[in-house]
């Protein structure tokens, strides 16, 4: 569900498009092209940060292993 402020601000968004003669439904698949390149670059972020994670748990493991035990 969207938050309402995200809602409100949208909406009054969509209303200066088409207080200026904007197609409405031009201006919705703007939106819709701009939110599927905002989630490709998210994916993206997400997969670069899954690997760092997994290289940075690799790495540590590594290290603890050439730790003496107490």
């Amino acid at each position: 569900m969207t938050p309402r402020p995200v809602q409100r601000l949208a909406e009054g968004a969509l209303e200066e498009h088409v207080v200026r003669g904007e197609d409405v439904w031009e201006v919705l698949e703007r939106i819709e092209a701009r939110l599927r390149r905002i989630e490709t670059r998210l994916e993206r972020l997400e997969k670069l940060l899954a690997s760092r994670n997994s290289k940075e748990g690799a790495s540590l493991k590594r290290s603890s292993r050439l730790r003496p035990s107490p």
